[in-house]
């Protein structure tokens, strides 16, 4: 074929004299020369690795020495164009060899009236100083190209410009550079350093990974460096500059102790052999310096972080799209709010950002993206800067647990720790900087800090969906650093720094009373112990310096005061998520505890009156607060939620079971009304009008969550319930994803119709039962996609999925609405002819636009069941069943 002509052509007449020569010819060189650079593949550039040091020596023989004009045309998408904008005044460095032209019409040919979606025309002018950058040389190439008409210019891989000025003139960006001058920067003496020693027209050994350093590319480079002095003899005098160029590498990446070892073995090998002496400390210390500035401005961002008044949720968050995506999905910038974004935090375990690491969790999927830019842009512009700094690491083999490797992994179905993973990894960083900087708008005239210091995490939860109430916001655990400031740490890095300094002195304390504390599981008991103050105080010294999961009492008595104390540590300065209470008996007074105490002694069998709390359980995890009690009304049941809201300061969400309030529905409205912070109610077991109306009386401005769980539908109940939701202005989303499913058809066309004209609520979450093809509960279902937007989460059993229905799926998914779609015990009315749309459908998933799609044969309620069993990962337990035709 052509192909194997032109290389066997190569083969026979290539040399490095002509290497420009077969560089400007339309072959196999050209092209795949230009995408190994392009696409930074490592291995390939190792392969033309000769013949790029070949170019770029002749560039050097000829290069430029007055200063020229060139020009160069070009078709650009809009999203590179936008990333452009960004870098106004700043640096851009080219990866590849740059062509240009002396000649303004030729680079205007490129200019085009038929240009598609998302495409624009690009003049860039560029005046080039060879004075401004002695280590990048360019130069005429006409006698030595195949082209002599085109008067072209080519700069050598890896040249830096200053992007000056850029603006559209008529459907034509000019865009005008120059050439970097390496003098004004603190950096001066590495670039003269660097051009001395690459300053030669002899191809060695290290010529290429000079070039790829030059270029930013640190891992080709160390590659190219580690493979030609394994080439070397061992007292070869070649190895003192692969030594050097190592040291700097390792610098430059902030390895300090790597870079003394190269620095150690190049002075060995010099004593050795005679050569000329180059000082590396400069080098060296230019090169810490750069790496230091970068990592303490970030320093000081966290700082100001670090300051802030947040008990409630880890602040170090980035995002991240939830799917791989194309550099064609990303090009068009009318893509960018049809992806789905995740939400990912860090592990705050060290203050110096190159130590920290990425949370073990999965990710949150995040709801309305441009409104959380808006609100936490500051903070993700931090946050991001440290994760590129970290995943840079990983280019050059730094150790990761295995936590992050899974992470890694999980942002891309390409292998971690590849050229190809490192550019899918990068693309997607570029995406989200893209965003920041569109929705992110704070004031002109508020710095950075101010713009941080006024960020409400608070609500941050609200934005993300479906939130795992048995884990923590990314698995990390809160800890207490002084009475107003929190960091964030997993769980590993929790037990290594806080265990080490204080867990002998809080174990020990914690036995004093009566108390036992199993390191392995995390879980403490006290059992038939009288608590006075004193007790108090330090069971909750202790409670903030271990890691406690669980705390269990049992037959333990409290002054009312004291319990109360015990409760706000607790909820709001501990890391328990599980406070389980038995046979807990309440004294009002302490002189009654000492009465109590004198009558015990003194083997009396007068009681003393007290309330008895039989059984309490609290679950406090992320923002959510889940109270149960023994499943029946007590008489303590009120005041010790009365307590237990009125001493939580940062929970925003309450979970209840109206089994515990059955008959004292007035009682328990008067005390929620006090939690006036509150935002979501989830309620188990509201299925009677009495107790309905208290969850819909309240009078709490900031409540606009609701979830109801496990309802019975009654004719009476249903109706009352129609009626209740039409008049509420608060709530904004309904989960009714009920386990069993709503069957009735008047009731889910009521609560379609209702959902539909409604004045506050935008996001309904839904499961319903026995959907038919051609009927009432089909009809209105397949109207309410169509025509509104507030189904975003459906799951539907025991249906027959008609053409229309799967059709109508598909269309919601496309407009950005729907983003859960989950069936079970149900089928396809024709599977053969529905085929394609179900990989439509399940091409959308992959895609990223709609974020879960599952199809199980089993009934839901089983599936829950049988989800204990299944497989845990990163502390939630999920499954995802892909439907095969």
């Amino acid at each position: 074929c052509e192909k194997h002509k032109q290389i066997d052509n190569f083969e026979r007449n290539y040399s490095p004299e002509n290497a420009i020569q077969w560089y400007t010819k339309e072959s196999f060189f050209y092209k795949d020369l230009n995408k190994a650079l392009r696409n930074k593949n490592y291995n390939e550039m190792l392969l033309f690795g000769p013949y790029i040091a070949d170019i770029h020596l002749q560039l050097e023989k000829n290069r430029c020495k007055n200063t020229l004009k060139v020009y160069r045309g070009q078709i650009m998408s809009k999203f590179e164009i936008s990333k452009l904008k960004r870098f106004c005044r700043q640096l851009i460095s080219v990866n590849s060899f740059l062509s240009t032209s002396l000649d303004k019409a030729y680079a205007e040919i490129y200019k085009s009236d038929h240009l598609i979606d998302g495409q624009e025309s690009v003049l860039f002018e560029i005046d080039a100083n060879p004075q401004m950058a002695p280590t990048k040389p360019f130069a005429k190439i006409s006698e030595l190209s195949n082209f002599p008409n085109e008067l072209e210019v080519l700069f050598t891989a890896g040249t830096i410009f200053r992007l000056e000025d850029m603006n559209n003139n008529n459907g034509l960006w000019n865009i005008k550079m120059t050439l970097y001058n390496e003098d004004d920067d603190e950096r001066q003496k590495v670039f003269m350093y660097t051009k001395k020693r690459i300053d030669s027209e002899q191809r060695n050994h290290s010529t290429l990974g000079k070039l790829l350093l030059n270029m930013g590319e640190c891992s080709a480079a160390k590659l190219c460096f580690i493979r030609f002095l394994n080439e070397l003899a061992e007292n070869d005098p070649q190895r003192l500059d692969l030594y050097q160029d190592l040291a700097d590498l390792e610098h430059r990446e902030s390895e300090t102790k790597k870079a003394l070892q190269w620095l150690e073995k190049r002075e060995e090998l010099q004593k050795q052999i005679v050569s000329t002496s180059i000082d590396p400390n400069k080098h060296v210390t230019t090169s810490i310096d750069t790496m230091e500035k970068s990592i303490n401005q970030i320093k000081q961002s966290m700082i100001q972080m670090q300051q802030l008044n947040n008990f409630t949720t880890p602040r170090c968050f980035f995002i991240l799209p939830a799917k791989d995506c194309s550099s064609e999905l990303i090009n068009n910038e009318n893509n960018w709010l049809k992806i789905h974004y995740k939400l990912y935090f860090l592990c705050e375990c060290s203050n110096e950002p190159n130590e920290m690491h990425i949370a073990p969790h999965h990710g949150y999927l995040i709801r309305k993206p441009i409104e959380f830019i808006g609100r936490y842009g500051s903070c993700l512009r931090i946050t991001s800067r440290i994760v590129q700094l970290l995943l840079s690491f990983t280019v050059i083999g730094t150790e990761w647990s295995q936590n992050s490797l899974k992470f890694l992994s999980s942002l891309s179905s390409i292998k971690p720790n590849t050229p190809e993973y490192h550019q899918s990894i990068e693309r997607q960083f570029e995406l989200v900087n893209a965003l920041i900087e569109k929705y992110h708008k704070p004031s002109i005239d508020q710095e950075e800090s101010a713009s941080i210091s006024h960020i409400n995490f608070s609500v941050l939860e609200t934005y993300l969906d479906l939130v795992d109430n048995n884990c923590t916001l990314g698995n990390l655990y809160r800890k207490i650093i002084e009475k107003t400031n929190v960091c964030w740490q997993c769980e590993e890095h929790y037990d290594k720094i806080h265990f080490t300094n204080q867990l002998a002195e809080h174990v020990s304390n914690f036995i004093k009373i009566k108390g036992r504390f199993k390191t392995n599981n995390k879980e403490a008991y006290i059992n038939g112990k009288k608590f006075n103050h004193q007790n108090v105080q330090t069971l909750c010294n202790a409670l903030q310096g271990l890691n406690i999961i669980k705390l269990t009492f049992i037959d333990c008595s409290f002054i009312e005061t004291d319990l109360e104390t015990l409760l706000n540590t607790v909820l709001n300065h501990s890391t328990i998520r599980h406070l389980e209470m038995v046979s807990i008996r309440i004294i009002e007074t302490r002189l009654e505890m000492v009465y109590l105490r004198i009558i015990e002694f003194l083997g009396s069998l007068i009681p003393i009156e007290s309330n008895t709390c039989q059984t309490m359980i609290i679950e406090s995890i992320n923002q959510t607060l889940k109270v149960r009690f023994s499943g029946t009304f007590e008489n303590e049941n009120i005041p010790m939620i009365i307590r237990i809201l009125s001493q939580n300061e940062i929970h925003k969400k309450l979970d209840i079971s109206m089994y515990d309030f059955l008959g004292h529905g007035n009682e328990l409205q008067e005390c929620l009304k006090k939690h006036e912070t509150m935002t979501n109610l989830i309620v188990t077991y509201c299925n009677s009008v009495d107790l309905l109306n208290p969850i819909f009386c309240l009078n709490i401005t900031s409540l606009n969550q609701l979830k109801l769980t496990h309802l019975v539908i009654s004719p009476s109940f249903s109706s009352h319930f129609c009626e209740l939701l039409k008049k509420d202005r608060r709530f904004r989303d309904i989960d009714l994803m009920d386990t069993f499913g709503f069957q009735d058809e008047n009731f889910i066309c009521d609560l379609l119709d209702i959902f539909k004209d409604h004045w506050s609520i935008e996001n309904v979450s839904l499961h319903l039962h026995d959907i038919q093809p051609d009927t009432k509960k089909e009809t209105y279902l397949i109207k309410s996609l169509k025509d509104s937007n507030f189904i975003s989460h459906l799951r539907i059993s025991a249906s027959i999925i008609s053409h229309k229905l799967i059709e109508t799926f598909i269309k919601a998914v496309e407009k950005h609405r729907l983003t859960h779609l989950e069936f079970y015990n149900s089928h396809l009315s024709d599977a053969e002819i529905m085929k394609p749309q179900w990989l439509q459908l399940q091409c959308l998933h992959d895609n990223g636009f709609l974020f879960k799609l599952v199809w199980s044969d089993k009934i839901y309620w089983h599936k829950m069941f049988d989800q204990k069993d299944e497989q845990q990962e990163n502390g939630k337990t999920y499954f995802m069943i892909s439907f095969i035709v």
